[in-house]
């Protein structure tokens, strides 16, 4: 099951606004329903989507701006992954503990030096990981959301801000990742590329905003916001593969 992040709560409230839903507390807890989260947290992560501002409600990626600003709701979906991670991690220390991680203790201390390999590079994914957490806040938009051009082209070059920042550390860094894993970052990062190639060719000599080139920034905003969550989660992914290795 994917993490719950704002991406996927804006992805839950754009498909009713599109599907002239309204949005209510009970659709919210409909929806969340599969994420296995405590009544209070439901509870709130519901009071800030039945209030989404009607100028937010424009575009997927407009109201996932909107849900970044709201500190409580960032603060509840980062208790709940490490909630979870940390959940991991006991499960495997109890059952080190018991001698039934690897079957036998005495099987789980030969392979001492093979631990000590994992948990090295345990903790260079840790540390990659929390570096491109601490330097998300670079590509958050600091002013007031508005349906303006300013606003919206402020937005997006953010995203291609972000989008480059990523390309540049994953290749110092890609030694930490498989060679499929590797073609498919490429293969999605190449995705992007394309769309703002498109973008550039068809605003070139363009002076005056038009609908395209509104759909073009929210469709690369949006890319680059999913991109980003992939990313994410593919290195938390790893971690939790090395804790059951």
């Amino acid at each position: 099951m994917d993490e719950l992040t704002t991406i996927i709560l804006s992805g839950i409230a754009w498909d009713a606004i599109k599907g002239g839903i309204k949005i209510t507390a009970n659709y919210i807890k409909e929806k969340l329903s599969i994420w296995m989260l405590e009544d209070e947290k439901i509870e709130k992560i519901s009071e800030c989507m039945e209030n989404i501002p009607k100028e937010y409600c424009l575009s997927k990626g407009m109201i996932k701006e909107y849900l970044d600003l709201n500190k409580g709701l960032i603060d509840i979906l980062n208790q709940t992954q490490k909630e979870d991670f940390f959940q991991n991690i006991q499960q495997v220390d109890n059952k080190i503990a018991t001698g039934n991680y690897f079957g036998t203790i005495n099987y789980y201390e030969n392979r001492n030096e093979e631990n000590k390999n994992q948990m090295v590079y345990f903790k260079k994914l840790e540390k990659y990981l929390n570096s491109l957490q601490e330097n998300k806040t670079k590509f958050e938009y600091k002013g007031d959301l508005e349906q303006t051009y300013n606003c919206l082209k402020e937005l997006f070059i953010l995203s291609i801000e972000k989008i480059e920042y990523i390309k540049d550390e994953h290749e110092s860094h890609c030694y930490l990742f498989s060679d499929n894993e590797n073609e498919e970052i490429a293969e999605k990062m190449a995705e992007i590329t394309h769309l703002i190639n498109e973008y550039n060719s068809y605003n070139r000599d363009r002076k005056e905003l038009c609908n395209k080139t509104i759909d073009q920034m929210d469709e690369i905003g949006i890319k680059v916001m999913e991109f980003y969550d992939f990313y994410i989660q593919l290195i938390r992914k790893k971690l939790n593969e090395i804790l059951y290795s």
